[in-house]
Formats: C-alpha cells, sequence, structure tokens
C-alpha cells in the first residue's frame, strides 16, 4: 500500500529519531516456544498495521480506536505504548482533532510498529532457537 510506502521512508529517513526500546520479555517469559511468539506477534503486528492504514484511508475514527484499544496491553507490555496512548487521546477528542493531526499521529503509530516487528525478526536471526 501506498502508506506503507511512505511509512518506510519515514523509517528510513528518521532512523535517528528516538524509537521506543521494544522489551520483549514479558510476552516471552512464560512461553516455551519463544520463536512462535515471535512470529505471532509480527503476523498479527502486520495485520493491525494493515488495518491502521485502510481505517485512515476511509476516515473510520471508531474502528481506529477500536484498533487502538486493541493493540494498547500488548505494546504497553512491550513498553511501545506511547503512540497508541497519544493516538487514543486525540482519537477520544474527536471533533477536536483535525484530520492531519489524526494521520500524523497513525503514521507514528505505524513506525513503532514496523521498528517493533524489525526487533522481533532480529531477535528470532540471532537467537539458536532448536
Amino acid at each position: 500500500s501506498e502508506l506503507f510506502q511512505v511509512i518506510g521512508d519515514c523509517i528510513k529517513g528518521e532512523r535517528e529519531q528516538l524509537l521506543p526500546k521494544v522489551d520483549f520479555s514479558p510476552l516471552l517469559i512464560a512461553e516455551e516456544n519463544q520463536k512462535e511468539m515471535l512470529e505471532l506477534f509480527i503476523k498479527e503486528t502486520e495485520k493491525n498495521m494493515a488495518a491502521f492504514s485502510e481505517f485512515i484511508e476511509k476516515g473510520d475514527r471508531g474502528r481506529l480506536l477500536l484498533l487502538v484499544h486493541h493493540l494498547s496491553p500488548v505494546w504497553e507490555n512491550i513498553h511501545i505504548g506511547t503512540s497508541v496512548r497519544e493516538l487514543r487521546k486525540l482519537l477520544v477528542m474527536e471533533e477536536k482533532t483535525s484530520d492531519e493531526v489524526i494521520l500524523s499521529a497513525v503514521k507514528d503509530v505505524l513506525i513503532v510498529g514496523q521498528h517493533a516487528m524489525e526487533q522481533a525478526k532480529l531477535i528470532i536471526e540471532t537467537a539458536s532457537y532448536e
């Protein structure tokens, strides 16, 4: 999707921007198959990022808010919840928040989601799973 391309360009162009440190340990601590859990995280995050793109293109703030509500527990648990918290605040203010501000906040969420998926992939690649 075009939005994913824009996000990819933003990530490449803003690497110096401080992205949150992803801490997968709370997600993995009780898991026997950590690789499978990380792969599930990646798969679900990809689906959620696609849904964010779809809902922002349609201007569906209600579905965006539901998606934020869905993502928040996992993202808070792995210490990357700031962007979804900020987006939630803006969505709750509804009429007071312009589409441009919402779009910017969604882009921030997508950047963090992409970063988290990259970190999960790196762990899978570098860890010795048998």
